[in-house]
């Protein structure tokens, strides 16, 4: 004799990380199978009001929405967001709770708001476009397989703020673009970057570091 019991829960849920910032979710959970059909929208903001709960002083808003289902042992995430005023889509597979497999595109997102998001001073502004497809990641043995394509157009290095940090002559205004093509393999980063601007021209054709030993090789 087998009995199959199914504890369901469907409907909206609200739940308010502080008077600013709050997620909402919809779908259907199911208790004893402890698995989820849902969607989402993450609304923060200020993020340095969460400094507490996320353990890293971050800042600005923060909205991203999408869909998660799946189970303890199998989660998959979906979803977008506008993070630094672009075009941000991503997918997560979540084995045990661990990230196995992340694919990110970024479109036109501002580095000036990337670098207030990290609380960090304004060394640039420009765009910046992302396409990352890993895979076989481990964390604990630091590695991970897959292609990360970076681009940054529009550039303005902030040369008072430059100057002033890292001790270098450069002028006020330094217009710059980037590209760069990273293979991902095990341990290892292998990079092809081209950099470009008004003082100076820089290439790598192999760029090499090592994730575990936090070691670079050009």
């Amino acid at each position: 004799l087998r009995v199959l019991i199914q504890i369901n829960f469907k409907g909206n849920f609200e739940i308010n990380l502080d008077k600013n910032s709050k997620v909402m979710a919809k779908g259907r959970m199911n208790l004893f199978a402890r698995s989820i059909d849902a969607t989402y929208n993450l609304q923060i903001l200020e993020l340095a009001k969460l400094e507490h709960l996320i353990n890293w002083p971050l800042k600005g808003p923060l909205n991203t929405s999408g869909i998660v289902n799946g189970n303890l042992s199998r989660l998959f995430i979906k979803g977008v967001s506008d993070v630094a005023s672009g075009k941000t889509g991503y997918q997560i597979m979540l084995i045990d709770f661990e990230p196995k497999g992340v694919k990110v595109t970024i479109k036109g997102a501002h580095i000036e708001e990337i670098l207030h998001l990290l609380n960090q001073p304004l060394y640039a502004s420009g765009l910046l476009d992302v396409t990352a497809d890993v895979s076989n990641i481990s964390l604990k043995r630091i590695g991970m397989d897959g292609l990360v394509k970076t681009k940054i157009y529009q550039g303005k290095a902030n040369g008072d703020v430059v100057n002033k940090e890292f001790g270098i002559m450069l002028p006020q205004q330094m217009a710059f673009k980037c590209d760069v093509h990273t293979r991902l393999k095990k341990k290892l980063a292998i990079s092809k970057v081209n950099f470009f601007s008004d003082i100076a021209n820089l290439s790598s054709q192999r760029s090499v570091v090592d994730l575990q030993g936090a070691t670079v090789e050009t």
